[in-house]
C-alpha cells in the first residue's frame, strides 16, 4: 500500500516562501494572469491520491495556451548544492525573452545565474518538495543577465510520481500584456 507523503504545515510553508532571497513568493494562490489561472484550475481539477497530481495525468495539451512562457523540469539526484529540479523544456518564447540560445537539451543555463538566484532555485525546489502544492511569485530577472525590466508573475505546479515523490514541476510565467520580443 502506498501512503501519501504529508506536507509541511501551511504556516511553515508561508514562512519559508517569505524567506526566499529574491522576488516575492507565496503559497496564497490568487494569480492575476489568465494563463496562470487556467493552469492552476487544471492542476486543481486532477485527482491527487498521493498529495499532488500524477505526472502521467498532467496533459500539457489541456493548457497549451498557458505554455507560451514555460519551464518544465524534472527531478535530479540531490547534490546538496544545485536545484532539485533541472529544466528539460523551455518554451521558445521564453528563450527569446531571456536571450537563451535554443539547443537540444533545452536546459536553463545555471552557470549564467547569480549565486543568489541559484540559491533561490534550490530553496524553491526544497520548498516544493516539502509543501507539495503550487507556489506563486512575482519579480524580475535582474539576477539573470541583469534583465530588471523583465517583470513576471509565475506559478510553479508540482507533479508526483507513482511513489508520491515530486518528480516534475511546470512553471508558468506571464509578463503582462504581450510586447514585442
Amino acid at each position: 500500500m502506498v501512503f501519501s507523503i504529508q506536507p509541511i504545515s501551511r504556516d511553515e510553508a508561508e514562512r519559508w516562501a517569505n524567506a526566499l532571497p529574491l522576488n516575492q513568493w507565496t503559497i496564497k494562490l490568487d494569480p492575476i494572469a489568465l494563463p496562470l489561472q487556467d493552469g492552476l484550475r487544471y492542476w486543481q481539477s486532477l485527482p491527487a491520491p498521493l498529495g499532488c497530481p500524477r505526472d502521467t495525468e498532467f496533459d500539457t495539451l489541456e493548457i497549451s495556451q498557458s505554455l507560451k512562457d514555460t519551464v518544465i523540469a524534472k527531478r535530479r539526484p540531490d547534490d546538496g548544492v544545485t536545484p532539485l529540479f533541472r529544466s528539460y523544456f523551455i518554451g521558445p518564447r521564453l528563450e527569446q525573452r531571456l536571450h537563451i540560445p535554443s539547443n537540444r537539451e533545452q536546459k536553463f543555463p545555471l552557470d549564467e545565474v547569480s549565486p543568489t538566484l541559484l540559491l533561490q532555485f534550490r530553496e524553491i525546489s526544497l520548498l516544493l518538495d516539502a509543501w507539495r502544492a503550487p507556489l506563486i511569485g512575482t519579480g524580475t530577472f535582474g539576477n539573470f543577465k541583469d534583465l530588471n525590466y523583465l517583470k513576471f508573475e509565475a506559478l510553479i505546479l508540482p507533479l508526483c510520481d507513482a511513489t508520491g515523490a515530486i518528480s516534475r514541476t511546470i512553471t508558468l510565467l506571464d509578463f503582462g500584456p504581450d510586447k514585442e520580443l
